[in-house]
């Protein structure tokens, strides 16, 4: 991995990092999302990607983690950990 993409991977993880609630699913939905980072399986690029496809309420996966929406909510699964939340706390 080159530096810059080691430094935008570094920034993503940090914005993911920031977000905390007292939601428990909230928290674990933006677990599962910091872990698809850390993996390399989310690129800054991706995330971009990912948004739109949560505006547009169509699921989106990358290696093994989905995101399949529900009406409002999303289902983030990462391997075998699944939990659901409201799809705009990940907007």
């Amino acid at each position: 991995m080159t530096d810059s993409m080691q430094t935008a991977k570094g920034a993503l993880l940090n914005r993911a990092e920031a977000q905390h609630s007292q939601d428990v699913s909230v928290s674990q939905c933006w677990s599962l999302l910091r872990r698809g980072i850390e993996l390399g399986w989310i690129e800054k690029d991706e995330l971009h990607e990912l948004v739109e496809y949560l505006e547009s309420r169509r699921d989106w996966g990358v290696e093994e983690l989905l995101f399949a929406n529900s009406g409002s909510q999303v289902r983030v699964s990462f391997l075998d950990d699944e939990v659901t939340c409201d799809s705009s706390v990940l907007l």
